[in-house]
């Protein structure tokens, strides 16, 4: 995938870099959600919300969704 961000600063110098990613597969997708929620919320629980996630059109009420993304307090100097 051929990638194209242009910026225009202020005083009116413009930058522009390009970039050719891959597509995530589902699997690259599904351990990248992995490792990141792992980082913060441990690894059952990134196992737990996972499919909950997933299924997120499907649920008939966003709010039992949102009392499982509630996690502790963290900060930088716990992870």
């Amino acid at each position: 995938m051929h990638t194209v961000v242009d910026f225009t600063l202020k005083h009116g110098r413009k930058l522009r870099e390009e970039a050719e990613y891959r597509r995530m597969t589902k699997v690259d997708l599904d351990s990248k959600f992995s490792y990141l929620v792992g980082l913060r919320a441990g690894n059952a629980k990134a196992g737990e919300l996972a499919p909950v996630l997933k299924r997120l059109d499907a649920v008939s009420n966003i709010a039992d969704v949102v009392v499982q993304l509630e996690l502790p307090h963290a900060s930088f100097e716990q992870i």
